[in-house]
């Protein structure tokens, strides 16, 4: 007759290697007493380790509005409109426009903007079901401050001033 495998010897090793794995703990002995020298901060800090974006991040808190309208146009309107306004959004269809142009800033009213985000037009769909009336005024505040950028680039450049008024003069011959 054939002798059936034991099944004891897998189970007793097993036991084993956990026991022996959970044998005591070595390692460094634990730290008497923590003091704040054991941490001190460099006497003078590196200026290439300082974060830079510190200055923009107070800026934006400043106000929360249009930091909440910002992040609600990254969501649902950048991809059509883009994300400063000019209309060149990745899924943007034919002919969109530009809320940077500064006749269109002019002939819309507030009142025509917060019409069409609510009831949609065209290809835009409505949002008035989906955000609340303050969300949308945030939002046409927003296209209001993208309207900014366009006169920025529109305005005429201040003329050059004293020495930078003068003609670059071609090097004399040698």
């Amino acid at each position: 007759m054939r002798r059936a495998p034991d099944r004891k010897i897998p189970i007793v090793l097993a036991t084993f290697l956990v026991a022996l794995g959970c044998g005591p703990a070595e390692g460094p002995p634990p730290t008497e007493v923590w003091t704040p020298e054991d941490h001190a901060q460099p006497e003078q800090a590196d200026p290439n380790r300082r974060p830079r974006q510190v200055r923009a991040r107070t800026e934006r808190s400043e106000n929360p509005r249009r930091r909440a309208a910002l992040a609600l146009w990254n969501v649902s309107c950048a991809s059509c409109h883009g994300r400063v306004g000019q209309g060149d959004g990745p899924a943007r269809p034919a002919d969109m426009v530009s809320f940077q142009d500064p006749e269109w800033q002019e002939r819309t009213s507030n009142e025509d903007i917060a019409r069409v985000i609510a009831q949609g037009r065209g290809m835009m769909p409505p949002f008035g079901d989906t955000l609340p009336a303050q969300s949308i005024a945030s939002l046409v505040e927003l296209i209001r401050v993208f309207g900014t950028i366009g006169r920025a680039q529109e305005a005429p450049q201040p003329e050059p001033q004293g020495e930078e008024a003068q003609e670059p003069q071609a090097n004399p011959p040698e």
